[in-house]
């Protein structure tokens, strides 16, 4: 690999000795200040964006507005100029990487965790009380010393409130992954972007994992959009649910749901964790988590044909933010041809009614709409090694683990279930990857998995994404007129 040709030049008056970090749109070296031996980072543009404006201005407005926050915990730059045509910025230099390297290594400590929220939502509060908003937090934006403090950097595609004009030349600012749903969407942003941001950034540190992933940008944007928050509880059991809580008030879709302040947020994790404890990095002492290539799988379902498919399926906190599915033509034609999401109009679901009583033999006729008016739960005669779900026919099927997922096996698409409904489901009304049914510490929960025609607990369907904890004798129903079971414990 060919030495990179500004490595022992001098910039300035600053010598280059090594590359330290390259993306798309910088190069970062390790340099030294000459005049006083100071060690420092030292931003570079690449030559292809020189002639460029719109890069340009990013990277002026960068080092301005750095220049305008001073702040603990907000990466100092020392200078900005330009030699020979090249713009380069200098800065801080923090020898601890980012957090997203921290990331990739597993899933982060509470106490570390909390400090690195703490500091970076304070970087942020700071930020916009000077009507300056990030847009691009994300882990990559986050440095760490030595002891694990963090500072927040790369303020290139941040919006100056008081500014009327646009910077950045694009309607869409930001990476995909970390996207509040009204980013992607015409209008103004607000501070509330970076709260959501934060609350992705946070999701990631407990989990190691970004909250939606997809093949494509639109995707994945398209996910924060449509998508419930996923439970921290499927990747690491150990999160105290007030800690998911926060998680996902972070996210909420609307704006005016999140936390009004960073710092609220952060106040908000300090004080869940004190409530309930931290969590465990160690996965191999607490229970199995589901796979990843299997969450891509739930996840990547939706845009196959299992979107949802009426207004009425969202509803305003598991949908888009004014409660309707996005406009995907405001995303673009090519977009919406290459997602392919649509949605049909039909009608809202009805409730079956359900009635007492029964067997393994008769679960059927419990089942009829002619029966005895309800909804109410019943429980089967017979004991069972273990909770199980039991088919119309009397199949039972064992809930032998702790995290078991019911849909239809898709071999192709690499989607492999616990409980595979493919021949019962005549109608084809169950999603792929339709619902899960977790256990937690002897509570028994369905999940429903964002799927397309819903998930019945006796007759009433659950929001989407929705969770109810289940007792003995609960009627569930996979998609509406699809196959029903009975959870027997």
């Amino acid at each position: 690999m060919p030495e990179d040709p500004l490595v022992g030049k001098q910039l300035g008056a600053y010598q280059i000795e090594t590359v330290i970090g390259k993306g798309g749109m910088a190069t970062v070296y390790r340099g030294i200040q000459t005049a006083v031996n100071r060690v420092v980072a030292i931003k570079v543009l690449p030559s292809s964006f020189l002639h460029d404006d719109t890069f340009m201005i990013r990277f002026r407005q960068e080092a301005e507005v750095a220049a305008r926050l001073e702040h603990i915990h907000i990466l100092p730059v020392y200078d900005f100029g330009e030699q020979d045509g090249i713009p380069y910025i200098v800065m801080r230099y923090i020898d601890g990487g980012t957090l997203r390297e921290r990331c990739q290594e597993g899933p982060v400590s509470t106490e570390l965790t909390i400090r690195i929220v703490s500091q970076v939502a304070d970087a942020l509060d700071h930020a916009h009380a000077r009507n300056i908003i990030h847009r691009d937090l994300k882990p990559s934006n986050v440095m760490l010393d030595a002891a694990g403090n963090a500072y927040l950097m790369d303020f290139g595609t941040a919006k100056l409130r008081d500014r009327s004009a646009q910077l950045t030349g694009s309607g869409i600012v930001g990476t995909p992954a970390y996207m509040a749903p009204e980013q992607s969407m015409p209008g103004q942003v607000t501070p509330q972007v970076d709260v959501y941001a934060l609350g992705v950034t946070l999701f990631e540190t407990i989990t190691g994992q970004v909250p939606y992933s997809a093949d494509t940008p639109i995707v994945q944007i398209l996910m924060h959009i449509q998508h419930p928050v996923p439970s921290l509880l499927e990747y690491n059991p150990t999160v105290p649910p007030a800690v998911d809580a926060v998680v996902s008030k972070a996210m909420a879709k609307r704006p005016e749901d999140r936390f009004a302040r960073a710092g609220d947020l952060a106040d908000a994790l300090r004080s869940a964790v004190n409530a309930s404890g931290g969590w465990s990095v160690d996965f191999e002492q607490g229970i199995a988590i589901q796979s990843r290539e299997d969450l891509l799988a739930r996840q990547d379902a939706v845009f196959a044909g299992d979107a949802p498919s009426s207004v009425d399926d969202y509803g305003t906190s598991a949908g888009s933010p004014s409660g309707a599915p996005p406009d995907v033509e405001e995303l673009g034609a090519a977009y919406a041809e290459e997602v392919g999401v649509k949605y049909p109009s039909i009608d809202s679901p009805q409730i079956t009614p359900m009635s007492e009583g029964g067997s393994y033999q008769d679960v059927g006729s419990l089942l009829d709409e002619d029966s005895a008016p309800g909804p109410v739960p019943y429980r089967l005669a017979g004991e069972q090694p273990c909770p199980a779900l039991v088919e119309q026919s009397g199949e039972v099927y064992e809930l032998s683990t702790s995290n078991t997922l019911i849909g239809r096996d898709d071999h192709q698409r690499g989607i492999f279930v616990d409980i595979d409904l493919t021949e019962l489901d005549v109608k084809k009304r169950s999603s792929r990857s339709h619902a899960r049914i977790l256990e937690r510490d002897g509570v028994y929960i369905v999940w429903d998995l964002e799927s397309m025609n819903g998930t019945y607990v006796n007759g009433r369907r659950l929001a989407q994404g929705g969770r109810q904890e289940l007792v003995n004798g609960d009627v569930l129903t996979f998609g509406r007129d699809g196959v029903t079971m009975v959870f027997q414990w």
